[in-house]
């Protein structure tokens, strides 16, 4: 009985123990834990940011449309806006402002409570970066899959080829209707590739 209460006691006192390190420690606990998704938010931002630059504008150049390149554009700047907002948030969490105090030497308890109230502060400066975070990954992802969608849409246009027949050679867009080939010329007349040799051009030229 007496080793039974003695255990209760110890074990009392050593979680007793804990919930006043924790109370102690709370700023500090918080802003450890903003500093790994700062880490990890800043990560992300600077692959984003990296693959942007890298990709972007061979990516944009080869976009079918006008819209399809603002819209991309305008995604992907939304998700860059959170991710950069995320990473502010998450900083302020971590660190936070520097304060001094100059009037008076501070006491335990407003030293208690400026650790307090700092680690709500911490925490709730943490959550918009979460949140922020979470919203820039998702327009990040839109933005690819716009890009994939767009790219997938996009009709390849018919290429220029050249068509030597025995009388002539001609030089226009490449056409097959329901299996028969044919070159469409500029002023619109449609010649058989039958019996003729078909080269692909890059362009006709001014022909």
């Amino acid at each position: 009985m007496t080793s039974a209460l003695a255990n209760e006691q110890d074990e009392a006192v050593y979680w007793a123990s804990k919930a006043s390190d924790a109370h102690r420690n709370v700023l500090d606990v918080v802003q450890a834990s903003a500093g790994k998704w700062q880490a990890g938010i800043t990560a992300f931002l600077g692959a984003y940011a990296t693959v942007g630059f890298v990709v972007g504008p061979t990516t944009l150049a080869s976009l079918p449309s006008l819209t399809a390149k603002v819209i991309t554009v305008v995604v992907l700047g939304v998700a860059g806006a959170f991710g950069l907002c995320a990473v502010v948030f998450a900083y302020l969490a971590a660190n936070g402002f520097p304060t001094v105090e100059v009037d008076e030497p501070l006491t335990g308890r407003q030293m208690a409570d400026l650790a307090l109230n700092g680690a709500r502060t911490a925490r709730c400066r943490l959550r918009v970066a979460m949140v922020a975070a979470g919203i820039g990954g998702l327009f990040a992802v839109a933005g690819s899959f716009a890009i994939l969608a767009f790219s997938l849409l996009a009709s390849s246009p018919a290429p220029s080829a050249v068509l030597v027949t025995p009388s002539a050679a001609y030089c226009g867009t490449l056409q097959t209707t329901n299996g028969a080939t044919s070159v469409l010329l500029a002023n619109g007349t449609q010649i058989p590739a039958k019996g003729g040799t078909i080269t692909i051009v890059t362009s006709c030229g001014g022909s």
